[in-house]
């Protein structure tokens, strides 16, 4: 075989799939619009919401090995008026295409990539939700899946601020994914779904932040959704929080009202299962502080969880032979102990919520510590509380890095008894009656100090 020969092939080995790939995208393009309108056309004419598209592209590589149309500033509205707040806003919005199905009439979207913007999921005090009620047809359809040509092997989102809003107990689910990716396999009545997200989660309970305040979330998990049973199954799983891992498993009866089954559990040599819900306020200090010992954390979620319903939650903790080392003084607080437990009640509300520490002793450089803390009824709390102490206030300030008190020295004996019920609407009841509700014996010795 000649040169000639070599190159001709070398030459349509080339540019043959650039051609087909140039046919496909053509196609494409001139698909494009019709595409997009009848999205368009499908959203406002069958639905009770709205939704707005700027402006659209091709996007060739975005969703590789599927080809996209990028559908810039899409917006959905409640109503067709445009007056409510927006339901989602976000800049890109990439729908996905086998190369093959772009001769179909109507080709199937096979993934969907979000990027940039928000979704406010609003759940109303009947139980039914703002995006739903949106999306809520006027005629008679077989599935959503069949009227917006959905075939879907993945969902990615990158930067996208999940707001989720409950009416009734006015607590706000604030998600800043920064990525999370689905993907999807199908057989007759099961539908798999493996999971990978980084988000930061924010809890406002009452227009007040908790102490879940831009905690960081890495997930990884797989979801086995039974059609036939309205079931999804959530397989063992890791969840990262923070510095700390917990195990999840559990199931979801989305036909039950949502009714919850799930257990999450961490064991870990150190405290950053606590330290990882601890208020960002408090990361400095507890950074001064190298930690160990045998840690646990275990908790259940039981119930129907919408429709003015709450799951049971029940959780216990502890920890054996633990410490806390000032990396600084370098002072110790040694053979720490203490187990706790948590739980919402029968009526699964404040009212029944309650919050326990038992048997907690420590041992610092010299003396002791023990007591206990029993709190019951969060609306009105009643505090149980028992201390007895005995330490050195040298070894209190170098432990703490008390500054203010310089040279400070003696020793210090409490013992403390206080039950009381304090009624949150009058505070100042309680402090009236404070010699009824507390025995408390504090004895000082030696004490000297210096002011800087």
């Amino acid at each position: 075989m000649n040169k000639n020969y070599w190159k001709k092939f070398i030459f349509w080995l080339v540019t043959t799939p650039v051609l087909i790939f140039s046919v496909f995208l053509a196609v494409l393009y001139w698909n494009q619009d019709t595409i997009v309108q009848e999205l368009i056309d499908t959203v406002n004419e069958d639905f009770e919401g709205a939704v707005v598209i700027e402006e659209s592209r091709i996007s060739p590589f975005e969703s590789f090995p599927y080809v996209s149309i990028d559908l810039e500033g899409v917006k959905i509205y409640p109503d067709k008026l445009k007056t409510g707040s927006q339901l989602l806003n976000v800049e890109d919005m990439y729908l996905g295409f086998n190369i093959w199905d772009l001769f179909l009439a109507a080709p199937k979207i096979q993934s969907l990539k979000i990027k940039n913007g928000f979704v406010k999921l609003v759940q109303h005090k009947d139980g039914s939700f703002n995006i739903t009620n949106a999306l809520t047809s006027r005629k008679q359809i077989e599935s959503i899946n069949t009227e917006f040509n959905l075939n879907l092997s993945s969902i990615q989102l990158t930067n996208i601020d999940l707001i989720k809003l409950n009416e009734e107990n006015n607590v706000l689910l604030d998600f800043f994914v920064k990525e999370a990716q689905f993907k999807f396999k199908s057989s007759p009545n099961h539908v798999m779904v493996a999971l990978e997200s980084k988000f930061k989660l924010s809890i406002v309970v009452e227009d007040d932040t908790t102490f879940i305040k831009n905690k960081h979330f890495d997930v990884k998990t797989q979801l086995d959704y039974k059609s036939d049973e309205q079931l999804l199954v959530i397989q063992p799983s890791v969840l990262a929080v923070e510095r700390a891992l917990f195990r999840m498993k559990g199931s979801v009866d989305i036909d039950n009202d949502m009714e919850l089954d799930i257990q999450l559990e961490g064991e870990k040599p150190n405290f950053d299962l606590f330290l990882a819900f601890a208020p960002e306020e408090l990361t400095p200090l507890l950074q001064r502080y190298e930690n160990g010992g045998e840690v646990y954390f275990r908790t259940t979620v039981k119930g129907k969880s919408i429709n003015g319903h709450n799951p049971t939650i029940d959780a216990d903790f502890g920890c054996e032979q633990a410490f806390f080392d000032n990396r600084v003084s370098h002072k110790k607080l040694d053979e720490l102990f203490f187990k706790g437990h948590f739980t919402n009640g029968s009526q699964r509300n404040a009212s029944t919520m309650e919050f326990s520490l038992e048997d907690v002793s420590a041992k610092p450089d010299v003396g002791i510590f023990s007591g206990s803390l029993h709190v019951r009824n969060f609306q009105s709390p009643e505090i149980d509380l028992k201390i007895r102490s005995e330490f050195e206030l040298d070894f209190l300030a170098n432990f703490l890095n008390l500054t203010e008190l310089q040279d400070l020295k003696g020793s210090v004996a409490l013992t403390m008894n206080f039950h009381d019920i304090v009624d949150l609407t009058q505070p100042e009841k309680s402090i009236e009656k404070v010699n009824e509700s507390y025995f408390t014996e504090l004895e000082v010795k030696n004490l000297s100090f210096r002011m800087p």
